[in-house]
């Protein structure tokens, strides 16, 4: 068996061919990340500061934001803005948003732009310029909910950054979880399938009088020597009830279990200062009341705990740092990642 190995004289600028890692000289320009790819190393580049960070060159078509903005002053909620979603309001009154979001209009045709710009040259796209694509939109994502970059990832959504959450807690051979029976159907199950169908289900009696009484609920429930994790909805999903997160995270300090707020239906809801909450995970979406392109969610986790929560796929950057865990997941559509946050324009 043979094969040709090519180096880069063998290819015009631009050109699909492979190259291997090995055919290029240590300290050789190009190669500086994981894997094959001739891209920036993400880990380098999303610990820059904001004053040394030089992010790629975006020349994604944009609305006047001044425009935009003097409009969006004036507009009042309802039928004014509607014509900036792509829902067919002539035909639905849209009630149920939160089940599965609707993207504006510019989150929608951001996502289009970097699909079809990663097909005018696939090798080109996702070999060089991608991965620093990412980290872009994952700085920009940082600002908006709180964070520093480097503690935070993007992922598809709630359910995958969930499960990679909760599959990497230690349960050892008899601790479980705690969620509130009016937390979310499969995070319940994800739960059970990675504690070993160790889940105590505090059961919240209608209708509540108080935030009071949730957290003296999960105070009473709560064992250090029985949980390893207790996960809370910020929102929950079927009885829209805002949960005092912030007193449930000081109480699981307290008893020294760990933390995870599912929050699903919280970005833009509800504002958001993760660093300052001080959860051990939030993971949240941007399709939902972000609007964002479906098919974008993140994943924070409180810096002292960063090494420790790893992706469910393992691809090939895993084990070169959080962001590299998490960054590459094979060949698939990343533009939704892209698109996550061209919606400030709109907040």
């Amino acid at each position: 068996l043979t094969y040709h190995r090519h180096t880069m004289a063998d290819c015009d600028d631009g050109a699909a061919c492979e190259r291997s890692s090995k055919d290029r000289p240590k300290g050789s320009s190009g190669y500086k990340g994981f894997g094959s790819f001739l891209s920036e190393n993400v880990e380098e580049l999303i610990l820059q500061t904001e004053e040394s960070y030089k992010p790629p060159i975006v020349d994604l078509p944009s609305p006047d934001v001044a425009a935009l903005r003097v409009e969006l002053a004036a507009a009042e909620l309802g039928v004014s803005f509607r014509h900036h979603f792509l829902v067919d309001f002539d035909r639905w009154t849209f009630l149920n948003h939160g089940a599965f979001g609707a993207a504006l209009r510019h989150s929608y045709n951001a996502a289009a732009y970097w699909r079809e710009r990663c097909e005018r040259q696939p090798l080109k796209f996702l070999d060089r310029e991608l991965l620093p694509l990412v980290v872009l939109a994952t700085r920009r994502l940082a600002r908006f909910i709180g964070s520093r970059p480097e503690d935070v990832v993007l992922v598809p959504g709630v359910t995958i950054g969930i499960n990679s959450v909760i599959s990497s807690v230690d349960f050892g051979t008899s601790k479980g979880a705690l969620m509130l029976n009016l937390g979310y159907g499969s995070v319940k199950k994800m739960c059970r399938q990675y504690a070993g169908g160790r889940l105590t289900e505090v059961a919240v009696p209608m209708p509540l009088e108080s935030a009071d009484e949730i957290v003296r609920l999960v105070s009473d429930a709560l064992n250090p020597e029985e949980h390893a994790v207790a996960v809370f909805d910020h929102v929950t999903s079927n009885t829209a009830l805002v949960m005092p997160i912030r007193r449930l995270v000081e109480v699981c300090r307290a008893k020294g279990v760990l933390v995870v707020i599912d929050g699903a239906h919280g970005p833009l809801a509800h504002e958001l200062d993760l660093a300052d909450l001080d959860a051990d995970c939030y993971v949240g979406n941007c399709h939902k009341w972000l609007s964002s392109a479906r098919g974008t969610g993140f994943v924070w986790v409180n810096p002292r705990l960063r090494g420790s929560v790893r992706p469910r796929i393992i691809a090939q950057g895993y084990g070169d740092g959080f962001l590299s865990d998490f960054v590459w997941h094979g060949n698939q559509d990343y533009s939704p990642r892209l698109a996550a946050m061209p919606t400030p324009h709109f907040l």
